[in-house]
């Protein structure tokens, strides 16, 4: 596969893998994504185009398909499905299940805050057993926040679908940033662990464990782990300072709710729970079981 740079800087195709673009629906330093469907069985997917400009050469592009194609072994409830990748008019894509997800911060910023811990719990518990599921096939997210967790409302109640799987990894091995500059780096580093952000590329399963704690703080608090709204503070130093205590945003949390974040965050991976399964059970009891 060769491509010219030219044709890397053409528009969006029509269509891609036998699936119509009909609209965007999100869009990141990775590229866009839009709600599509397939021609023939009328199937309605989400498609990521990744941005032509994160593309600048063969050997990422084969790299990025090649990750996917482990990417789409994935096969869990919790997990948003990969379903196709390729190339088509110059731009990588990923053909992904669509879900019709909710604002989620919004649903919660409803309730009470017994409700709402109980609640943030429980998606967190959700998300944790798609974990368990892609740590024990050797995939790690790298890049768990709110806008990748996708909920839904269903009859039953809420459901959690994790997006973006492994999609960082692309980036870290190809030795790209996926950020576009400082704001997008601190407005993400809030839910990356410390060795992450140092060397992304020796991410492990427990870095996904932060990240999955510091979302749960900010679903309980509508606050980031870090307090970035110094654009003046180096990232060095925000992240010496360490995780700002969730008492600052939430009067009298639970004791239980305290120790799973104050483990969870903790600046030495070892110090961690050792796996996703160990942290979703201590969070049995927050979530009402």
């Amino acid at each position: 596969m060769s491509l010219a740079k030219t044709d890397l800087m053409t528009l969006p195709p029509a269509s891609v893998g036998g699936y119509e673009l009909l609209e965007q629906i999100g869009s990141g330093s990775m590229g866009v994504v839009h709600r599509a469907r397939h021609s023939q069985t009328g199937q309605i997917a989400a498609v990521k185009l990744i941005a032509p400009s994160m593309i600048t050469d063969d050997v990422i592009i084969n790299s990025m398909i090649r990750e996917a194609s482990v990417l789409c072994q994935l096969d869990h409830k919790r997990i948003v499905k990969f379903i196709d990748t390729g190339v088509a008019s110059g731009h990588v894509f990923l053909i992904m299940e669509y879900v019709a997800a909710i604002d989620l911060l919004a649903v919660l910023r409803s309730m009470t805050r017994a409700a709402r811990i109980r609640v943030a719990c429980g998606l967190m518990r959700q998300v944790l057993d798609g974990l368990a599921h892609a740590h024990d096939l050797g995939v790690i997210h790298r890049d768990i926040k709110p806008r990748n967790i996708l909920v839904s409302q269903h009859d039953r109640g809420l459901k959690v679908k994790l997006a973006d799987f492994g999609l960082a990894k692309y980036f870290a091995d190809a030795g790209l940033s996926r950020f576009s500059g400082e704001n997008e780096i601190k407005g993400t580093l809030s839910y990356m662990a410390p060795e992450q952000i140092e060397n992304s590329r020796y991410a492990t399963p427990k870095a996904d464990l932060f990240s999955v704690a510091a979302t749960l703080y900010t679903l309980i608090s509508d606050a980031q782990i870090y307090d970035c709204s110094d654009s003046r503070v180096p990232i060095d130093t925000i992240l010496r300072n360490g995780p700002t205590p969730i008492r600052q945003y939430v009067h009298n949390p639970p004791s239980d709710l305290v120790r799973v974040l104050n483990r969870a965050l903790a600046h030495d991976p070892d110090a961690r729970f050792d796996s996703a399964a160990e942290m979703r059970e201590a969070l049995t009891q927050l979530s009402g079981g």
